[in-house]
């Protein structure tokens, strides 16, 4: 069971608990998500508390153990990086549609009249 604390004391709002997945090892890994504000992770002490029948003793993870992910970091980043990179794209293959419509639209230019 993975439950977190605020200050020593259990929380259960803004959690997300995620499915469990295996490892290639045979072992499997769970996920389990807290939101808070940037205000709260200041003024309040979180820990991630782990229970599992296999473990001796609880673990307990504190905060410099816990991945803590602030907004505007990585995931804006990522998501101007794919917009940049779609762009780019859509301009390349409009750019190979025009010349290739040219090539294959049999338009050849007038010659222009001798003596002009």
């Amino acid at each position: 069971m993975i439950t977190w604390q605020k200050d020593g004391e259990d929380v259960h709002e803004d959690v997300d608990l995620r499915e469990t997945l295996p490892n290639q090892d045979g072992s499997f890994q769970k996920r389990s998500i807290l939101t808070v504000s940037a205000e709260d992770l200041q003024k309040h002490t979180y820990t991630c508390v782990i229970q599992h029948s296999s473990l001796e003793k609880e673990i307990v993870l504190h905060e410099e153990d816990i991945r803590i992910l602030k907004p505007g970091g990585a995931p804006i980043g990522i998501i101007v990086g794919v917009v940049a990179a779609l762009m780019v794209l859509l301009v390349a293959v409009v750019a190979g549609i025009v010349v290739w419509k040219k090539k294959n639209s049999g338009f050849k230019p007038v010659p222009p009249k001798p003596g002009k």
